[in-house]
């Protein structure tokens, strides 16, 4: 989701396609009743940003956090 977002603010057409990847992602995921959970990879850390904000159960992971905390645990 990242290069796309970051092409777009670059390019100066960000807030229109904010819009289009936030229904995108809404109609790919919220009420696909063949889709159980959903992962997005990207390397900018989102939180609760705009095109997320109608997703529910939404999680953000880091990876190099958890990496230390299983790190710690062996």
């Amino acid at each position: 989701y990242d290069t796309p977002i970051h092409a777009a603010y670059t390019r100066n057409y960000y807030a229109k396609f904010i819009d289009f990847f936030k229904a995108f992602l809404g109609s790919a995921l919220k009420g696909n009743k063949g889709l159980h959970k959903a992962v997005i990879t990207g390397i900018t850390r989102v939180g609760q940003a705009s095109i997320f904000s109608d997703l529910n159960n939404f999680r953000t992971l880091i990876l190099l956090k958890e990496f230390k905390m299983m790190r710690k645990n062996i």
